[in-house]
């Protein structure tokens, strides 16, 4: 497997910094839910205007990605301005939820040519932190080291592949991707956005396994991304 290079990309632990532990296995806050808004084709800068300066771009970027607990008044704002509930703008329960207890998952293998397999799960990971909302978790074994995520070779990764880029995907936020080539000859490690344009609402960046930028669509994302890297890590 090949590693990406690429310059101001920190390990993987640098994207996870704002997850926050679960000590009790239940549903943490995790930011007010970005999908309500985009589904109705309302830019955060919309929204800001919309309130009549009460919110600011920032403020609503800080809610939706959990950097900032929204005070209860400016929830009820929001609900108003977008025509929903306020339970409705909370994201929905964490599928997984890691912290200070074990779980198995199963591991990933790749065939050249022919693609991924899966065996069972036969050993219990500990995760110190939780992984986010995930839906579908599996664990790689790196054949080789990866630069982008600044792990050698040996390290395993663990992937979610929830599958669900178009309602996930927060715009211009960087994704790590698991992707295969088109000939399924090699899989690698990519960054990967979701970046409309004006004339492409529906536009992806990643790159290639040569580190070539790609300009792809949804059905291309789907296609040749496996899933999202959710953590990667040296030794369980």
């Amino acid at each position: 497997m090949k590693g990406c290079v690429f310059v101001n990309n920190n390990k993987l632990e640098e994207n996870l910094k704002n997850f926050k532990v679960n000590q009790h296995g239940e549903n943490i806050y995790q930011g007010i839910d970005s999908r309500i808004r985009r589904k109705m084709g309302i830019t955060r800068e919309e929204l800001a205007k919309m309130s009549g300066g009460l919110l600011s771009e920032r403020t609503i970027h800080n809610y939706e990605t959990g950097k900032t607990d929204p005070s209860a008044s400016n929830v009820v704002l929001i609900s108003k301005l977008l025509g929903t509930s306020t339970d409705a703008l909370f994201k929905k329960p964490l599928k997984y939820s890691y912290s200070n207890f074990n779980n198995t998952i199963p591991k990933l293998t790749f065939v050249p040519n022919k693609g991924f397999g899966e065996k069972e799960a036969k050993y219990n990971f500990d995760f110190a932190k939780n992984l986010g909302e995930s839906n579908r978790l599996y664990y790689l074994i790196l054949e080789n080291g990866s630069t982008l995520l600044g792990v050698p070779k040996g390290s395993k990764i663990i992937i979610d592949r929830h599958g669900d880029y178009k309602n996930d995907l927060i715009e211009g936020v960087q994704y790590v991707g698991l992707f295969k080539t088109p000939d399924v000859s090699e899989i690698y490690i990519s960054p990967f956005y979701y970046s409309p344009t004006p004339r492409k609402k529906n536009n992806y960046i990643y790159y290639d396994i040569d580190k070539k930028i790609i300009q792809a669509t949804l059905e291309d994302i789907e296609t040749y991304c496996f899933g999202i890297v959710k953590k990667a890590v040296i030794d369980f």
